[in-house]
């Protein structure tokens, strides 16, 4: 019983892995484009649907630490009218996520 449990649960964990390294990828292209010269406002959106999306789900498949960079990166695009470094942010998630990819 345990088994068949520990294998679904590792096909789910690998699931979110992979959603997780699209979001990274995202996240990289948003903050690529701010430093481009995109406004922030435009992308605000999108960083906070990623960035809730992996809050809500990492600690499930046991990613606790993307999970407090998510809430974070939340929380700084939530209450902070303009962030002064809002693509930092953003990469700050995506290398999280991708330190979580290597020990996944």
């Amino acid at each position: 019983m345990s088994t068949d449990f520990d294998c679904r649960l590792a096909v789910l964990r690998a699931r979110f892995l992979e959603r997780a390294g699209t979001e990274s990828e995202a996240l990289d292209a948003i903050a690529a484009r701010i430093e481009g010269g995109a406004p922030e406002a435009e992308a605000r959106p999108l960083i906070l649907k990623i960035a809730h999306r992996l809050a809500g789900a990492s600690g499930t498949f046991g990613f606790s630490g993307i999970g407090l960079c998510a809430e974070e990166l939340q929380d700084f695009v939530s209450d902070v009218s303009d962030p002064p470094d809002l693509a930092d942010a953003c990469r700050t998630l995506a290398a999280e996520i991708r330190r979580g990819h290597s020990e996944g």
